[in-house]
């Protein structure tokens, strides 16, 4: 039986210098020792207050070993099924999507993309004819980014990205380059391969065959336990959903993915999953997630054109510890920094990972 251990700040009046605020006060459910998290959750809120405003942000850690979880929110009426911007984490997703078409035998991740695309788009993309699928999944097609900036808030249709492609931030293949093209590209390949739309392709193919009921490629529009609300001009997250970073998800969504992917592999067979970790490149980028210092994660940014900020993510999977810890904010907030108040870092604990720190602090708490 899965524990959660809930620990949520509830909005009240406040004054800090002379303005009044949104004061956060303690409550917990009947599962919750008030006194044993309440220093841990004292740290969360002091970033908070830093800021002299309160915004919406959330931090969840399972422990999968002891069906346990430690879930912090700043806000009102957040929970584990509050939805947020993955940002580029979808390219995790997007990734093991490839990988299952390979299974079925759609196509070879060593094949070039020409192979699998429609001449009217592969035209449009530089170096096209040497670039295989597996360059885009780990970023070294030498390809860069789009440059539409604002004006990709008036998209319509998914191949008019195309017109938007930099070539002015191209680099050597084989070299890495973090590409979002090149994720975009993937979602191409997808469309082509399935036959559908990307949104109908995402929930047909990975949403639906993990159970995944409050994922969701583009903005949720009739859902209304959203972290953050958009407006409906926001091009990535409201129009289009696109595979780069197009994900709205949940922490109870996110960790049941990041589950059945890594642990009950109950999506990808041993063989792609070996191909998604493993690495070519020195900076540890596999195929859509990074494997670092023991780590399986990705993080994930937002750029909100029309809304008054950006949004940002993070999704970490430590094998070794069994701990998953995700965490999502406002860009001004921090994200690791908020983690990182959550435990004193000595200088013998300067080189730990996040995922250790976090460890040692909460596991006392656990039954």
């Amino acid at each position: 039986m899965h524990t959660l251990i809930k620990f949520s700040y509830i909005p009240q009046n406040y004054i800090i210098n002379g303005n009044r605020q949104q004061n956060i006060s303690f409550c917990s459910d009947d599962k919750c020792s008030f006194n044993s998290i309440q220093k841990i959750q004292q740290n969360f809120l002091k970033i908070l207050q830093s800021e002299y405003k309160f915004q919406n942000a959330l931090i969840n850690v399972e422990f999968l070993d002891k069906q346990q979880s430690v879930f912090s929110a700043a806000g009102s009426n957040i929970n584990q099924d509050t939805i947020f911007a993955a940002g580029s984490i979808t390219k995790t997703y997007t990734a093991a999507l490839i990988l299952k078409l390979q299974e079925m035998k759609l196509l070879d991740i060593n094949d070039k993309i020409t192979k699998h695309l429609p001449l009217n788009i592969a035209k449009k993309i530089p170096n096209a004819e040497y670039i295989t699928i597996k360059q885009l999944l780990n970023h070294s097609s030498g390809l860069g980014n789009l440059n539409g900036g604002k004006k990709l808030t008036q998209i319509k249709d998914y191949d008019e990205l195309y017109d938007f492609i930099n070539t002015k931030d191209l680099t050597k293949q084989g070299k890495f380059n973090y590409s979002n093209l090149g994720y975009i590209i993937l979602g191409s390949i997808i469309k082509e391969k399935t036959g559908e739309d990307l949104n109908s392709s995402f929930e047909h193919y990975l949403f639906e065959p993990l159970g995944l009921n409050k994922t969701y490629l583009g903005y949720p529009v009739n859902n209304q336990n959203l972290l953050f609300k958009r407006h409906e001009k926001d091009f990535y997250i409201k129009k289009l959903g696109t595979p780069d970073g197009g994900i709205c998800t949940s922490v109870s969504d996110i960790n049941k993915f990041f589950k059945e992917l890594f642990i009950n592999k109950s999506y990808l067979s041993e063989k792609s999953i070996k191909q998604m970790i493993e690495t070519d490149l020195k900076n540890g980028y596999g195929f859509g997630i990074i494997n670092t210092s023991n780590n399986i994660w990705h993080n994930g940014q937002i750029k909100n054109y029309i809304s008054s900020s950006d949004e940002q993510a993070v999704c970490i999977f430590n094998p070794k510890m069994n701990v998953i810890i995700t965490a999502a904010a406002k860009k001004d907030l921090n994200i690791m920094s908020i983690l990182k108040s959550l435990y004193p870092i000595t200088a013998a604990k300067e080189n730990m990972h996040i995922t250790e720190l976090v460890f040692e602090k909460f596991k006392k708490y656990l039954n």
